[in-house]
Parts: C-alpha cells; structure tokens; sequence
C-alpha cells in the first residue's frame, strides 16, 4: 500500500484534517512493530516515545519494513506459549505479549483501512487485501493462538469453532471495515466516539489518526 501513494501525496494527502498522512501512519505502524519485536525478544517491554521525526521519505520507509520481515518470522514462533499469554505489567496496563501483538494487529489494520479511503479519494483503486489468506497460513505454535476462535486475547486452550470471538482474519476484516466507516464519517464532518483502542495508550501518546 505504500508503494500505491504518488510520490507527492504519500507523507501529505489527507482526506480530512487533521487525520494524518499515510506516511505517517505507516512510520507509526513500523515503530510500533520495532517495540513488539524487542518485547518478544528480550521481554523488555518498556516504551520510549520516538526522539526525532521520521524522515518523510518513501524509499527508507520501505527498507525500515523489509528489515522487519524476517525479524518477525523468527520471534513469533520462537515465543513460548506458556509466556506469550501470560500478563504482566506494561506502559499500557496489565497485558499479556499477545494481547500486545493483538493490539499491533488491530493498530495496522485500523490504519490499513484509512489507507484504503486515502486513495480512493485520490482516484486510485487500491489491490484487494491478501490478509485473511496471509493470515490462515501462519504458523502453528504461539501464532496459531492468534487464529483460534476463543482467541484475540481471550485464548482457550479448548476453543470450538464458532463460539467466543472471532479468529483473526474476521478481526482483521472488521478493523479495516471500521476504519474506512470512521473516516468516511470524518470527511463528512460527522463527530464519532474514539476509538477504544486508543483506551490502551497513555494520554500522551493520543494524536489525531
């Protein structure tokens, strides 16, 4: 989707003021991946808000997520089960990892969804998402946690399908469905209630999506 902005709009255009540019979004999303992926690593789980801006440039955006890419293929599978849903305290509250990694999911998808209104409004047809099938193609192990229907944080070592909440790929399709609702009621100057998920950041770190 990055690569889908013109140059010239991908770290400017925005369907309604003062919502964020995608390139913004996208710097935000990296980083909160960064964080995901150094708890996972290390369990160290404390936050340190960004000390210089992000460099609004397409090409280092790009390399900041492909340096990622095999970074998380490593530390979700490599995650102990037993440790991935077990709380403990973090900046945001009392949380398991995976309810951590669960909010990064919903974080992106919330924001994948604003993407897709961005270039609509543009004229550009974004492609179709690939992230059910990308989704259903995880791993087993700690990731098949994410996919269980008991799960997206409320995993059940005996989830039946059908019941609890939905798997992940269900969750991920409502998230990007909700986002483009949301911003479809913003550039039509329509006041929404915040979004719950912003319940879990500190007063400090809420700005305008």
């Amino acid at each position: 989707m990055i690569e889908a902005f013109p140059e010239g709009d991908l770290f400017s255009f925005t369907a309604a003021p003062p919502m964020r540019s995608f390139g913004e979004l996208a710097w935000e999303l990296q980083g909160l991946t960064e964080y995901c992926l150094k708890g996972l690593s290390t369990d160290d789980w404390s936050w340190q808000p960004p000390q210089e801006p992000d460099p609004k440039d397409r090409l280092a955006l790009l390399s900041a997520w492909d340096a990622q890419t095999p970074r998380l293929a490593q530390a979700l599978p490599d995650a102990d089960p037993m440790w991935f849903t077990r709380k403990q305290d973090m900046p945001w509250g009392h949380l398991s990892p995976l309810d951590t990694v669960l909010y990064a999911i919903d974080n992106e998808n919330h924001h994948r969804g604003q993407g897709y209104v961005y270039l609509r409004a543009l004229g550009i047809e974004p492609r179709p998402s690939t992230s059910v099938e990308a989704a259903r193609c995880m791993p087993s192990g700690p990731v098949q946690l994410l996919l269980e229907p008991g799960g997206c944080g409320r995993v059940s070592a005996h989830a039946t399908p059908g019941q609890g909440q939905p798997g992940l790929p269900e969750r991920r399709l409502a998230a990007v469905f909700r986002k483009q609702v949301w911003v479809v009621w913003r550039t039509s100057g329509i006041r929404m209630h915040p979004d719950p998920a912003l319940a879990l950041l500190p007063a400090s770190c809420h700005r305008a999506c």
